[in-house]
């Protein structure tokens, strides 16, 4: 991995992109589900107030059935505040998630701009993220949004090797696993996404299980380009599509990749160039100690010569003073 002075700004861009698909990808998810919970609120609240002009309609012709009129409008009113909390609650919670991607989202659309990518490039990213979010089920889209990873080690940095071959992401792969192996932990679900070498715009996984490591083609279909308008990234030949490649990374840390291939019964664990850059800081710190005990013993060893000088001089000025003594 290189520093960020020296990245290869073709990867830059690359990650640029995967952040800005997965960022846009989330804020959109969020506000329609947002739109979707409004709505629902506008239908229940025209419902009650349906339901409260019908009562009030048969209030005066139904004398006999007051008190169960009251009971029943004590056990709507109580119902509708709890409503009222639990959409007021979850409302405001949308709110605040939709503002932080916001944030982002700018955020990314200026760094991308520094880049010099162009409005016409991102406009085709968000038209595709969109589309893609168009087709996808309502369980998925209530699935990724309860998926929560820590960015700081499951960003598109951390997993995504811009223009490694398979070899070099194969062997990578095994050297994490004799980490592992040497701490008796196990190495199953190392993973690495690079571009496909053989397929352009394509994909491909590494992950490792029971001590091997297996490739996977991620394809990606334009939904501009499809019928239907449905796309995005999924493996080869399944209908289970996601709008970014971070969705697909999220949903598979969460579920197994056996419905994909019934060898791969793990999910995505670690990400292996984040495994990579904390073996590096543990050897930096290894090797930091490892010098700072050096640099003690040779303190050691120097007192130890100036103690021994010291006495010796010590002893030759007393020889002195016992020899003038003697020629007095």
């Amino acid at each position: 991995m290189k520093s960020d002075s020296t990245i290869d700004p073709s990867y830059r861009v690359s990650l640029l992109k995967c952040t800005f698909e997965a960022i846009h990808a989330e804020y959109d998810r969020v506000s329609r589900r947002y739109d979707q919970l409004f709505n629902q609120q506008l239908a229940l609240n025209e419902e009650y107030n349906r339901k409260q002009r019908t009562e009030s309609a048969y209030a005066d012709a139904l004398k006999i059935f007051e008190r169960k009129i009251a009971e029943l409008k004590t056990t709507i009113s109580g119902e509708k505040d709890l409503n009222d909390r639990d959409r007021e609650s979850l409302t405001i919670n949308i709110e605040l998630q939709e503002e932080r991607k916001c944030e982002k989202y700018r955020d990314k659309l200026l760094e991308m701009s520094k880049q010099k990518v162009t409005h016409a490039q991102l406009d085709r990213v968000v038209q595709s993220v969109s589309l893609a979010l168009d087709s996808e089920p309502s369980t998925l889209s209530t699935f990724l949004l309860r998926i929560s990873l820590p960015m700081s080690s499951w960003c598109c940095e951390c997993w995504l090797w811009h223009q490694a071959t398979k070899d070099e992401s194969i062997a990578l792969i095994r050297s994490l696993m004799n980490d592992f192996d040497n701490s008796n932990a196990s190495s199953d679900g190392i993973f690495l996404i690079r571009p496909s070498s053989s397929r352009i715009g394509f994909y491909a996984l590494e992950i490792s299980k029971d001590g091997n490591v297996h490739s996977c083609l991620i394809e990606y279909r334009d939904p501009r380009t499809t019928i239907d308008h449905s796309g995005g990234y999924g493996f080869a030949q399944t209908q289970m599509l996601f709008a970014s490649l971070m969705d697909f990374v999220r949903y598979y840390s969460a579920v197994p990749l056996k419905e994909h291939n019934s060898v791969l019964d793990t999910p995505l664990i670690t990400p292996a160039l984040s495994q990579l850059k904390q073996r590096k800081e543990k050897n930096n710190s290894n090797t930091s100690n490892t010098d700072h005990q050096r640099d003690k013993a040779k303190l050691k060893r120097i007192e130890a010569i100036d103690d021994a000088t010291e006495l010796s001089t010590s002893r030759d000025d007393e020889r002195s003073k016992e020899k003038i003594l003697d020629t007095l």
